[in-house]
């Protein structure tokens, strides 16, 4: 298990083990929830981590939350295409 270190998100790495993609829906939105929140939360400045991609960042504004919102890799519409039950459903996965 990948333990990322100095950047202050590494209790949440450890309790939810990234890799580990058996767990069931309700349990991965709640973690992609949780480590969009402590992006939220940190300060401007700090390097976090990308809820969906895991890829480290310079958090550059108030809002930086995820590494990317453009283009065809886009973490932020990824995100919420998991956490929105409306997005499931319109992609196949009914709630």
């Amino acid at each position: 298990m990948f333990v990322p270190s100095g950047d202050g998100a590494s209790h949440l790495f450890e309790r939810h083990g990234i890799g580990e993609w058996e767990e069931d829906l309700d349990e991965k939105q709640d973690r992609l929830i949780e480590f969009r929140n402590y992006n939220l939360h940190a300060k401007v400045g700090t390097k976090v981590r990308c809820p969906v991609c895991r890829g480290r960042f310079k958090k550059r504004s108030h809002q930086h939350v995820f590494c990317r919102n453009k283009g065809h890799a886009n973490c932020k519409d990824r995100f919420h295409n998991l956490v929105n039950p409306e997005r499931l459903e319109r992609v196949g996965i009914h709630v």
